[in-house]
């Protein structure tokens, strides 16, 4: 009888230890699906500080983009970067929207899409001088 026990304990073990294994791994995977949208976020903040400074989506702008990106660690050739209006006027309101189309996969519970990110600000560059 005592035989018969220690078999359905390591049984009843070896399933609780995969369940927890199977759980901390979706966990891990959601928790990078999380710190990819923070880094998505962190770098349209720091592009469209940018972009303010250069009155929009200029040259200068370009050359600054693919630093931000490295910085945060995404990829300058998924990520697409838009700066609404192109050129902005003096304390216009400039957009720019980051969006990086990565999907993290949580295995066994379901997909994450990283939602595209934006950040607003008010140009500093005066075209009329």
């Amino acid at each position: 009888m005592k035989q018969k026990a220690n078999g359905q304990a390591l049984v009843e073990w070896a399933l609780t230890i995969g369940v927890i294994v199977l759980l901390l791994i979706g966990g891990l995977q959601f928790l990078y699906g999380v710190y990819l949208t923070q880094q998505v976020r962190a770098a349209a903040a720091d592009a469209v500080n940018v972009a303010v400074v250069y009155g929009g989506d200029t040259a200068e702008f370009q050359e600054q983009l693919s630093a931000i990106l490295a910085t945060y660690r995404l990829d300058p050739a998924l990520a697409v970067v838009q700066v609404n209006p192109t050129h902005g006027s003096y304390l216009e309101p400039l957009t720019v929207r980051v969006e990086y189309p990565v999907t993290v996969r949580v295995y066994g519970f379901f997909d994450l899409p990283i939602a595209a990110q934006e950040a607003r600000a008010l140009s500093q560059k005066d075209w009329d001088w």
